[in-house]
């Protein structure tokens, strides 16, 4: 099962929310507080968590056991896109990086292929 986690930055309230409950959601609150969750940031989870089903049907498919491919996703709980401040502010010559920029740069990501035998 893929769950979202979400963080409220305005009381702190961190809630989960099932892929197959989201489909459905015109828009998300806050349970503690009512903050609303921007409508387009619902419509783009909305979007990965139908290209995510579609893969994993497309995996499915094409006999994805006897080929060795199966794919999850995995995440940092404790990361909090929109809390760090620890970047130089952004000017003409310097734009702002998006989270994922950040996230790579931060984290220096790889990623890695393996083959099974």
């Amino acid at each position: 099962m893929l769950v979202f986690i979400f963080h409220c930055h305005a009381c702190k309230e961190t809630f989960q929310i099932a892929l197959e409950n989201l489909a459905d959601r015109q828009n998300i609150i806050c349970q503690n507080c009512g903050q609303p969750f921007p409508e387009q940031a619902v419509a783009n989870l909305q979007k990965l968590g139908r290209a995510y089903r579609d893969a994993i049907d497309n995996l499915k498919s094409t006999n994805y056991r006897r080929h060795g491919w199966s794919i999850s996703i995995a995440g940092n709980p404790n990361r909090r896109p929109g809390e760090s401040n620890d970047h130089a502010p952004s000017t003409p010559d310097n734009p702002p990086l998006s989270f994922w920029e950040e996230e790579a740069k931060r984290e220096k990501s790889t990623i890695h292929f393996t083959k099974k035998k």
